[in-house]
């Protein structure tokens, strides 16, 4: 008889992040170690693998910064590709059109669950 497994779930601390802010947070998935980013998007969390859809390099270069210098955007620091945080739609660079990939998270009082769902067969 098949059982339903829960999918894995990251809780992080929300309130407090504040708009133009993030989280990067490690998780694994299918022996993969990741890092995602958990983001402030004019006050409702939004989180996505750290993973640029042009080439799967982390967003930030090693220090953590995955936003560009007016902290109103996501910035792949390896290409200049720059995504909208409220839906991780890249708007500028050598992706547009394409998005980062979302992981689901929803608020429970001042934290964040975020769930580890699989990798998309089309990735990138």
């Amino acid at each position: 008889m098949p059982t339903d497994e829960a999918a894995p779930t990251v809780r992080l601390r929300f309130r407090g992040l504040g708009p133009g802010r993030t989280r990067l947070f490690p998780f694994e998935r299918d022996g993969e170690r990741l890092t995602g980013i958990l983001v402030d998007a004019s006050g409702e969390p939004r989180a996505y693998v750290n993973r640029c859809p042009h080439v799967t390099y982390s967003l930030d270069m090693g220090d953590g910064d995955v936003m560009d210098a007016t902290r109103k955007f996501l910035l792949c620091h390896s290409h200049g590709a720059m995504f909208l945080p409220e839906s991780g739609e890249c708007f500028w660079g050598p992706v547009v059109g394409k998005s980062l990939e979302p992981l689901p998270c929803r608020l429970d009082g001042d934290d964040v669950i975020v769930t580890i769902t699989p990798e998309p067969p089309d990735w990138p």
